[in-house]
C-alpha cells in the first residue's frame, strides 16, 4: 500500500506497530438477501450467436385488451363436459331431496373447524350447506324464474337449502348466530323473498300456532253468521208485529 493513500492517523499507528506484525486485513460485509448475478456461460452465448442467423425471428406479442376481454368472456360462458355433468347432478340432488327453500349467502373466510361444526349444527336444524361456484350457479338457474339472481354470482357465495317454508325462519335465526354467512336473498319454490321480508316472517309465531289461530277464527265465522242472521230475523219479526198491531185495532 502506498503511503500517499494512507490516512495520517493510520500511518502513525502503523509506525508504532513492530514490523513483524504489520499485517492489515480489510473485509467487506455483503448482505445475503441480494441475489448474485449469474450470467450465462460463454459457451451458451457462443452457441446462441452461432445459430441466430438460422433460427426464425421471434414474433413480437402485443397485448390487445379487447381481444383479451373477449377471450375471457368466451371462456366464462363456455362449459366443459364435467361442468355440465356437475350441474345435472346438482339439479338431480335438489329434486330428489325435495328442497323448496334456498338462501344465497355471502361466504366470508372462516376456520375449517368452525365451518365443520356449523355444517353439523345446520344439518341438525334441517338445513344443508353447499358451496357452488358462480359459474355453475349461473348455469344451474339459467332459463328459470330464478335467472334474475344473475347479479349475485360474484365473489364468494354459499347456499343453504331447506325443505319447508318454516326453514325461512330457521335460516334467518341460524345466520344471525354466525359471522361468516350473510344472507343476500331467499327463495321459496320459484318466488324470490327479500331478507327484510324473511326477517319480518321470522318475528311471527310458529306455523302450528298460526294454523290453530286460523282454525279458531274459521270456527267462529259460522257462529257469528248464525247470530247475525238470527238477530236480523228477530228484528224483522218485531217490526212486522208492530205494524200489524195498529191495523188489527
Amino acid at each position: 500500500m502506498h503511503q500517499s493513500h494512507i490516512h495520517p492517523d493510520l500511518r502513525m499507528s502503523l509506525l508504532r506497530i513492530p514490523s513483524s506484525t504489520t499485517t492489515l486485513t480489510i473485509t467487506r460485509s455483503v448482505s445475503s438477501k441480494y441475489i448474485k448475478p449469474h450470467p450465462r456461460s460463454y459457451r451458451r452465448r457462443l452457441y446462441e450467436a452461432a445459430v441466430a442467423p438460422v433460427l426464425p425471428p421471434k414474433a413480437r406479442q402485443e397485448c390487445n385488451l379487447g381481444e383479451f376481454l373477449a377471450r375471457m368472456d368466451a371462456e366464462y360462458k363456455s362449459y366443459a363436459d364435467i361442468e355440465l355433468a356437475e350441474v345435472t347432478e346438482i339439479k338431480r340432488w335438489i329434486k330428489e331431496e325435495g328442497f323448496r327453500v334456498m338462501a344465497v349467502c355471502e361466504y366470508l373466510s372462516v376456520n375449517g373447524r368452525t365451518l365443520w361444526l356449523t355444517k353439523n349444527q345446520l344439518r341438525l336444524q334441517g338445513l344443508e350447506f353447499r358451496e357452488i361456484s358462480n359459474k355453475l350457479a349461473a348455469k344451474l338457474f339459467e332459463k328459470t324464474p330464478l335467472d334474475s339472481l344473475a347479479p349475485l354470482w360474484i365473489g364468494h357465495n354459499a347456499f343453504l337449502f331447506g325443505k319447508n317454508v318454516e326453514d325461512l325462519k330457521t335460516i334467518i335465526t341460524a345466520t344471525q348466530k354466525v359471522n361468516f354467512l350473510v344472507p343476500l336473498v331467499l327463495t321459496f319454490d320459484s318466488r324470490i323473498v327479500s331478507v327484510k321480508e324473511a326477517e319480518e316472517l321470522a318475528k311471527l309465531p310458529d306455523v302450528e300456532l298460526l294454523r290453530a289461530q286460523t282454525a279458531q277464527i274459521l270456527d267462529q265465522i259460522p257462529v257469528q253468521l248464525t247470530q247475525s242472521l238470527g238477530q236480523h230475523g228477530q228484528e224483522l219479526s218485531n217490526i212486522l208485529g208492530q205494524i200489524s198491531t195498529p191495523t188489527a185495532e
